[in-house]
């Protein structure tokens, strides 16, 4: 949210890729989540589907250098908030052990 907001109050116009450039595996995105929320889901494999294709990071370079502007919510933390924001919207119990 920060980038979008330094993007709308500078001078700089144009298209910008605002997200991270680390790489994360769908599996480990996944893995990660059933750990967060202490889930007994088990990840399957299907055949891949025709259409899919590999995401590409995004090159967030311009926006390095012209906004000075930087990922700074690291996944671990990112994934915490919106299990954290989503349970208290549910309105579920026990939603304080999630952010620490």
């Amino acid at each position: 949210m920060d980038g979008v907001l330094k993007l709308m109050e500078s001078d700089f116009y144009g298209p910008v890729n605002i997200g991270s450039d680390v790489r994360v595996r769908l599996l480990d995105l996944a893995q990660k989540i059933i750990d967060k929320i202490g889930s007994k889901s088990k990840i399957n494999f299907t055949d891949e589907v025709l259409f899919m294709s590999p995401l590409c990071l995004p090159d967030i370079t311009k926006v390095k250098n012209e906004l000075g502007w930087m990922p700074v919510v690291h996944l671990d933390k990112g994934l915490e908030k919106t299990i954290y924001e989503l349970r208290a919207s549910k309105g579920l119990k026990d939603v304080g052990h999630i952010i620490k």
